[in-house]
């Protein structure tokens, strides 16, 4: 045994026999170890590289390796990935310390974003180009500018617009406008007072801002009003005061604070209905702090035209003690028809507007009459020129060759053309000259003598016949010629008659009738007369019979024969006829007999005459 260990044996203890079984197992062993690193070998081949030390079971670190080489072929996946996102990125990622999933969510994000910005600064870029111009610097959002000077532009057309109506009105009026403009709004919010009456025009077509208004009082259409209340209404709704039988009302809903002095303008713009007639007023009653009642004023007009009236403002100032004002508009006095209010109207009124109404007031305290008016113009033309004559060579005006004007003259005073003198070079019969006085007061004190031709082509005008009235005029004898005045310009007159008329009842024979013309004017008198020839037959006429006259249904004259009529010179009858107060426009006149006993009349003739004017 010795010899096959190829080695020397030099010292052993221990029996043989065990020795010689032990090596056996181990030769076991050392077979199957031999095999492990033949598969070892195999293994290091295979992964392509050497192993130098192991010192751990190479089974457990086989297994462990194949779980790694598949997590290193996915992370290879993820790395191939990643260099192809960078490569479309066109560009270098240096280092990344997240994942590189969230990243790229993050960028596609930023893509949107960036898209809908760069869309943005393209429509902006649109905009600046519009306005023809840049914008340096925008801190607030461009969408809200955008509507805002939307609006802007508006009113700056709208504001152009104004000014350039303004601009034409100043040349229409053919001069400058220099301190008006800058004072005349002063001077209006100087005289503006206060309008109390929130609907004192009734614009609203009801008594809005009114109350407790009687059953009499409504607004009204102007279409529904008829005549020339109507027509000629200054505004589309008027307030309608019904006929009634007393004093009625409406108040203004609003209640006023005042203070003692203060002072209130009353205007009131109002009509009557045809035949109507009554009063309007405005009632201002002032109460104390505590509600107990100080006073009531009322100023107001009589009504009773159907011509619009306005009569000039009168004024109520408030007592000592008042701390409240109610208003109240009241038709007083006659209630007979109806009354129509345009406007009422209440102003509180400034200090400035009592000022410059004492000022006004002055200044036509001022106002000169005829004569004071002719003797000022005098003596401005003596002071200034010494004579007409230089006076006309002062304002003398060019020669307006353009308008066929040959020549002219103005004669001016405190800016009025009072005397104009023009030559028209090319009138329809050739040169023609003008003089027009616009004077106020105009005397003459010598001769003035107006050419026959003149007076001729006046009195053959129609607007000259139709309007000329003549108050009392004197004819010398013969100087009317007949036919010049019609037959019924001052008079109407009726005639009428009949042949023979039989009668034998009490009933009354209708023998004439006729009736005077419409135009009567009512409550004036007729005058008139009739003739009737009875029958002449031989034979008396019975006793009591009847002749009777009627003019308007009232008898105005009656023959009545109480015996028998036997005389023959008798049978003529003149009856005259008159009557006076008639109320009829259109009075008839009739003729009757009655109780003729089967005699009658040959004949009748009947006339009046009654005033026309």
């Amino acid at each position: 045994r010795v010899d096959s260990a190829e080695g020397t044996i030099i010292s052993q203890g221990s029996a043989i026999s065990s020795l010689q079984s032990g090596l056996s197992d181990a030769e076991g062993d050392i077979s199957a170890n031999a095999s492990g690193l033949s598969n070892l070998t195999t293994r290091v081949t295979s992964a392509e590289g050497s192993i130098t030390s192991i010192s751990q079971d190479v089974t457990t670190l086989q297994s462990d390796l194949s779980t790694a080489e598949g997590k290193i072929s996915a992370n290879g996946g993820a790395i191939s990935g990643l260099d192809t996102r960078v490569t479309s990125a066109e560009g270098t990622i240096t280092s990344q310390g997240q994942a590189i999933t969230s990243l790229q969510s993050d960028v596609s994000d930023l893509e949107s974003g960036v898209s809908g910005n760069a869309s943005a600064i393209s429509t902006l870029d649109t905009r600046v180009t519009s306005n023809d111009g840049d914008i340096s610097s925008i801190s607030s959002a461009v969408t809200t500018l955008s509507n805002r000077v939307t609006d802007t532009e508006s009113d700056i057309s709208a504001n152009a617009s104004a000014i350039s109506g303004a601009v034409s009105r100043v040349d229409a009026t053919e001069g400058d406008i220099s301190a008006l403009a800058g004072r005349a709004d002063v001077f209006e919010v100087g005289l503006g007072a206060e309008q109390l009456i929130p609907n004192g025009a009734f614009a609203t077509g009801d008594l809005t801002g009114w109350t407790a208004a009687a059953a009499e009082l409504s607004v009204v259409n102007k279409s529904s009003v008829g005549g020339t209340v109507g027509s000629t209404a200054p505004r589309l709704y008027l307030l309608e005061m019904a006929a009634g039988s007393s004093l009625y009302q409406v108040r203004v809903d609003k209640v006023f604070s005042v203070a003692e002095g203060n002072r209130f303008s009353i205007e009131i713009e109002a009509a009557a209905a045809s035949g109507a007639n009554g009063t309007v007023d405005v009632l201002l009653e002032f109460r104390d702090a505590d509600g107990g009642l100080v006073s009531q004023q009322a100023r107001g007009m009589t009504v009773n035209s159907s011509t619009w009236s306005r009569p000039p403002a009168q004024v109520i100032t408030a007592p000592a003690g008042a701390s409240r004002m109610r208003t109240f508009l009241r038709r007083v006095g006659s209630w007979t028809g109806s009354l129509y209010v345009a406007e009422a109207r209440v102003e509180r009124m400034s200090q400035t507007e009592l000022d410059a109404r004492a000022r006004i007031e002055t200044i036509e305290g001022s106002y000169v009459d005829a004569n004071g008016a002719i003797s000022a113009v005098e003596q401005r033309i003596s002071a200034e020129y010494g004579d007409l004559e230089a006076l006309a060579s002062a304002t003398a005006f060019a020669e307006a060759g353009l308008d066929g004007i040959a020549a002219g003259y103005v004669w001016k005073v405190n800016g009025q053309s009072l005397l104009e003198l023009v030559s028209v070079q090319y009138g329809t019969g050739g040169p023609v000259s003008t003089f027009k006085i616009a004077a106020d007061y105009v005397q003459i004190t010598g001769i003035a003598q107006i050419d026959s031709a003149v007076l001729q082509s006046l009195t053959t005008e129609s607007a000259f016949i139709n309007n000329l009235t003549v108050g009392t005029i004197n004819y010398a004898d013969g100087s009317v010629q007949t036919g010049k005045i019609q037959a019924d310009a001052a008079t109407v007159y009726g005639i009428g008659g009949s042949g023979a008329v039989t009668n034998n009842s009490a009933t009354a024979t209708e023998v004439v009738n006729f009736t005077l013309a419409t135009d009567v004017v009512t409550g004036l008198g007729v005058l008139g007369a009739a003739q009737i020839r009875l029958d002449d037959v031989a034979g008396n006429f019975p006793s009591g019979f009847e002749i009777n006259a009627f003019i308007g249904g009232v008898k105005v004259a009656e023959y009545v024969y109480s015996s028998a009529q036997a005389d023959p010179t008798a049978r003529v009858i003149n009856m005259p006829l008159s009557r006076v107060g008639i109320t009829a426009s259109n009075p008839e006149v009739i003729l009757r007999i009655r109780n003729m006993g089967g005699k009658g009349i040959l004949s009748s003739n009947v006339w009046a005459l009654a005033r026309k004017r």
